[in-house]
């Protein structure tokens, strides 16, 4: 009987051990997603330098609101503009992947300040939490903007995409807490809407049935490695909780943060919104193949808005 306990201990010790192992590996992959390089980064969003679309813009680095972070960014400034805007990349890419929509912003007279978010492009390798830590770098972009002299008193605004949206959503709440007028208005590219749940739909596709065994050890120990709380850090958790004017654009068609998710967002937000729709498109497919309609659309907002 002994040797029977002691064999069941065993296996049970093994299990336990290679379960921890494989839920450590499932963690590091969330928290360090792959990178795309340059021709990735090229094939999916175009121009990736600024000269490419006839801008030149000033390398910048600034701190984020968590200690020990550095940032990374390219400032465009436009002479004599009380307005700009924090432009925030999505999650595996960089401030390269924003510089097709520079223009967008720069030809309305708007100065613009591309951020590399955390564990991205030049800023500090780090971890990556879907927006939780990333909202303390959209708020380090804001204090940016604030020493340049372009504060709170002036116009700021927030174009984000996919994780970037999540982050720059969770910051505007953060800033509304203590200073309402802080940030004007947010243009949210396919962000993640429901963070949990857009972490489980991709991680079906890596380990499909065997994801509601192994998700639950790896969201543990990412958030003991990194500090993030996915459940709170979730824009779904907070319409409510923010009030300025946001553009939701969304592809129904979106094979990385589920359609429904961002509906839902947009249906629960109770502040001034609106929203465009590509149909059929895929994640944050409509700059670049409705291009016409997506700079109308931004254009109509930014008036509407007096920005």
């Amino acid at each position: 009987m002994k040797k029977i306990i002691g064999s069941l201990a065993v296996v049970v010790l093994i299990l336990a051990c290679t379960y921890a192992g494989v839920s450590y590996y499932f963690s590091s992959k969330l928290l360090f997603p792959s990178l795309l390089n340059d021709e990735a980064l090229k094939a999916e969003y175009g121009p990736i330098i600024p000269g490419e679309v006839g801008l030149t813009a000033e390398a910048v680095t600034f701190p984020s609101r968590d200690r020990g972070i550095s940032l990374s960014g390219w400032w465009i400034e436009v002479p004599d503009s009380n307005r700009a805007f924090v432009l925030v990349h999505g999650r595996g890419t960089n401030k390269k992947a924003l510089v097709g929509y520079a223009p967008l912003f720069i030809d309305r007279g708007i100065s613009v300040l591309m951020l590399d978010l955390r564990g991205h492009g030049e800023s500090t390798p780090t971890f990556v939490t879907f927006g939780d830590k990333e909202r303390n770098d959209v708020l380090g972009a804001m204090d940016f903007l604030a020493e340049r002299g372009i504060g709170p008193e002036k116009k700021v605004g927030c174009f984000a995409l996919s994780m970037g949206a999540t982050a720059a959503y969770l910051a505007a709440m953060e800033a509304g807490k203590s200073d309402p007028s802080s940030l004007d208005l947010l243009i949210f590219d396919s962000g993640i809407a429901d963070v949990p749940n857009s972490i489980r739909v991709n991680s079906e596709k890596v380990v499909g049935a065997a994801t509601p065994f192994l998700l639950p050890g790896a969201l543990v120990l990412a958030r003991l490695r990194s500090g993030a709380d996915f459940e709170a850090a979730n824009p779904i958790a907070h319409a409510t909780d923010l009030s300025i004017p946001v553009l939701y654009i969304m592809c129904s068609g979106d094979e990385v943060v589920p359609f429904d998710d961002q509906k839902r967002l947009l249906d629960a937000y109770t502040g001034p919104k609106e929203s465009l729709v590509f149909q059929d498109l895929g994640h944050h497919r409509g700059f670049r193949e409705m291009r016409s309609e997506y700079e109308r659309a931004l254009a109509e907002f930014l008036t509407t808005h007096t920005f």
